[in-house]
């Protein structure tokens, strides 16, 4: 079918999107930050019950040299992906006065800078043969909502990017979506406070929260050429929590 680049494949949406695009027959290039024995383990476990390959690269999203290391990694594959998926973020509640500037670097750094290095690198690749760029983004982004200054900015960054890239890559037969999450079933979730997550609940039209595989589903639309005549688009995955 093809091959997937995913970021921060080995847990929560991550994972649930590696394992779609494998249940599809996509070969896969995912990186982690680090080498997780148990994760590295599960993927030669899907690789032999679809029969299909996949690659693993190492880079810490917070560094941009390790970025750079990784996606030195990446060439020696000799892979064109037809699907980029930057998935991989970081998580932040706080209020703004409590919030250090170092804090938000770190957050701008994974959840806008290192997919905007990745991007330039990944769609280089894909420039010839046309693919597909999905962004996660989140509700955060575009809703008010306390103690989300940082974060909520950060994914605000990242639709932004997706807007400009979209027209961009439009020559190139690349097309470029985001998915704006409410709140999923995700070790991310765990990191609200009590408070909140009663209260986005709450607003929820459908009151619970997403499921990874549902996310996963809506990345892999995006990805393939069912919607093929979407691009500059993000598309609220929230359970009607924007409505």
């Amino acid at each position: 079918m093809g091959t997937v680049f995913i970021t921060g494949a080995n847990r929560g949406i991550g994972k649930a999107i590696l394992l779609k695009f494998a249940e599809k027959h996509f070969d896969a290039i995912v990186s982690t930050r680090v080498r997780y024995n148990e994760f590295e383990e599960e993927c030669r476990n899907i690789e032999k019950k679809y029969n299909i390959k996949i690659h693993h690269i190492y880079m810490d999203l917070s560094d941009r040299e390790s970025i750079k290391f990784g996606l030195r990694q990446f060439s020696t594959l000799g892979i064109t992906p037809s699907v980029l998926i930057n998935n991989a973020g970081v998580f932040h509640e706080k209020t703004t006065f409590l919030t250090r500037l170092e804090e938000m670097d770190m957050v701008f750094q994974i959840n806008y800078f290192a997919a905007v290095q990745i991007t330039q690198t990944i769609s280089k690749k894909m420039l010839r043969h046309g693919g597909a760029v999905v962004n996660v983004s989140s509700v955060a982004s575009m809703m008010k909502q306390p103690l989300a200054t940082c974060y909520g900015a950060s994914k605000a960054a990242l639709n932004r990017f997706t807007y400009s890239l979209a027209q961009e890559l439009a020559p190139f037969n690349i097309r470029v979506n985001a998915i704006a999450i409410g709140i999923a079933n995700t070790d991310m979730r765990d990191k609200l406070s009590e408070k909140s997550l009663t209260a986005i609940k709450s607003a929820t039209a459908l009151k619970r929260v997403c499921d990874s595989k549902e996310i996963a589903d809506a990345v892999y639309y995006l990805s393939t050429e069912e919607s093929s005549f979407i691009t500059g688009q993000i598309i609220r995955v929230d359970g009607g929590l924007t409505i």
